[in-house]
């Protein structure tokens, strides 16, 4: 399976997925255009930055389906 790395902001968490947002908290996300629920089953390495940056290890058809 073919995989990309992709830049997002974190919001929350449930015990099956993780809610980020497409754009950094600075340019004010919207949470009906902007923000993503990703599955956890599906995060294959998620590397955790400073101010909730975190850039996500996704498979491609995610990451198309979801234009990221």
């Amino acid at each position: 399976m073919n995989t990309t790395k992709v830049n997002l902001w974190f919001i929350r968490e449930t015990a099956a997925a993780r809610q980020y947002s497409k754009v950094p908290p600075e340019r004010h996300p919207q949470e009906y255009s902007d923000y993503i629920w990703v599955p956890k089953s599906i995060i294959e390495h998620t590397s955790k930055n400073t101010g909730g940056h975190h850039v996500v290890t996704l498979p491609d058809w995610f990451v198309d389906r979801e234009g990221l």
